[in-house]
């Protein structure tokens, strides 16, 4: 039996090490593919979250009058739209909508949603101790939009953002379990 020749084996282990060598260079050039889309992917959600990140609405209570107010700010630079705001007490969930709300870089109170949840709240004759609520942590409010790039948001009541490829719905009162209505809440559109 012939086993070959010195060079023909050293021919052999050559070809043979060649193989290995594209194969882990291969498998290596393949990780290092795939770990640049993940950062690609983690920097561009990042970069849409800028803008979003910049959004947040919140209730307080008047020092004069003892009401709440809507507060917000828009530091993204572009307007917003299809705001709806749901602000919740033990009682009642009040839903404040608005078609479009512009930047605002600084914070502002948003007068009309103000003056649609005070009246929604007389008409349903609820006088609770607002300050008592905000420092029980039982006035919360939580918020969905969608930004100028078409990207739909949504801020829960503890004020976590997350994106959402479709019109998130209403978030879940506190304690209850899988309640999931498009737009719950007492209110009127505006």
């Amino acid at each position: 039996m012939d086993l070959g020749s010195v060079p023909d084996w050293i021919s052999a282990i050559a070809t043979v090490g060649a193989l290995v060598a594209a194969v882990v260079a291969g498998w290596a050039a393949y990780q290092q593919l795939t770990m640049l889309k993940n950062d690609a992917r983690k920097r561009q959600r990042l970069e849409d979250q800028a803008d979003a990140a910049g959004v947040a609405i919140w209730v307080r209570v008047g020092t004069k009058d003892k009401l709440p107010l809507i507060r917000y700010i828009n530091r993204s630079g572009m307007p917003i739209f299809e705001l709806t705001v749901w602000i919740d007490t033990p009682d009642h969930r009040f839903r404040i909508y608005r078609t479009v709300a512009g930047p605002a870089f600084d914070t502002r109170e948003m007068r009309q949603g103000t003056t649609e949840l005070r009246a929604i709240a007389a008409r349903l004759n609820y006088e609770p101790d607002w300050n008592g609520l905000l420092d029980e942590t039982h006035l919360r409010c939580a918020s969905r939009f969608r930004d100028s790039a078409n990207k739909w948001w949504f801020r829960d009541f503890n004020g976590t953002l997350s994106g959402a490829k479709e019109k998130p719905g209403a978030p879940q009162r506190h304690g209850e379990s899988n309640r999931n209505a498009s737009d719950e809440g007492i209110g009127v559109a505006g």
